[in-house]
């Protein structure tokens, strides 16, 4: 991790299931996925008025995450949570693989790495994170963010049918969610990092027993995934890293 690298891309996608053009920025963060997995991740936040009602996919950290992102219409996204255009981070799904390019072409000061498993005897997932800063923060204090999220949780979706038929079933009439916000594991804006000078290795450890049920999802533990990333203040996503939980 000594090698400067250019910034990963977080999407944070703010949707409903009541809100039809929603399944249509699913679509697009998913290709931008599919584009460079390596270093695309995406969090789908359900919070809003689209989001209200059953079943409930929304969680306790969704309002202010759509709050601070300054969210005037659905489906909307912030990349890296940074400002292109106006004075919000939540743009369109127009632009969001724009500036997802424009993201990849900035250097991050800080490399961030990390790995997680669930024992599935106590049910207790275990997320280890690195962050290795190859240059200096132009902050005296960075935030390590640890977010899990969730595939394949079927249920309804307006607008599914239409406007991505690959994960509408059209048997059941239910609508596949992915990358779905459960837990953000760091709390609502992060663990506060203090030492952000070239050449500081951050290691960090989370545990999180995992609960059978968030809202009206089941916890499905072969289907997580962590994400974790480092801001400065609670904006400007700086690096990112994550993947798949392991079963242990």
């Amino acid at each position: 991790m000594a090698n400067a690298e250019s910034r990963n891309v977080v999407l944070e996608e703010f949707t409903g299931k009541t809100c039809t053009w929603c399944p249509a920025g699913h679509k697009i963060g998913a290709e931008m996925k599919a584009a460079d997995p390596e270093n695309v991740f995406l969090i789908n936040i359900h919070a809003g008025g689209y989001a209200s009602g059953t079943p409930n996919y929304r969680t306790d950290f969704g309002a202010d995450l759509d709050s601070q992102a300054g969210v005037s219409g659905y489906p909307a996204g912030t990349i890296n949570r940074q400002v292109f255009t106006g004075t919000a981070t939540a743009t369109g799904r127009g632009a969001w693989t724009a500036n997802a390019a424009t993201v990849r072409t900035q250097d991050a000061y800080v490399n961030v790495a990390a790995e997680a498993s669930v024992d599935l005897v106590t049910n207790v997932l275990t997320v280890n994170v690195e962050a290795y800063y190859t240059g200096n923060s132009p902050a005296t204090s960075n935030f390590l963010n640890v977010a899990l999220t969730q595939d394949d949780i079927w249920g309804p979706q307006t607008g599914g049918q239409a406007n991505y038929p690959e994960n509408y079933d059209a048997a059941t009439g239910d609508y596949k969610h992915g990358h779905m916000l459960r837990h953000m594991l760091t709390g609502q804006w992060g663990e506060e990092i203090t030492t952000t000078s070239m050449g500081t290795m951050i290691s960090k450890t989370y545990t999180y027993t995992l609960p059978t049920i968030i809202g009206d999802v089941d916890m499905d533990v072969t289907k997580l995934n962590i994400v974790a990333f480092m801001t400065e203040s609670t904006q400007d996503i700086i690096n990112a890293g994550g993947g798949k939980v392991a079963l242990a």
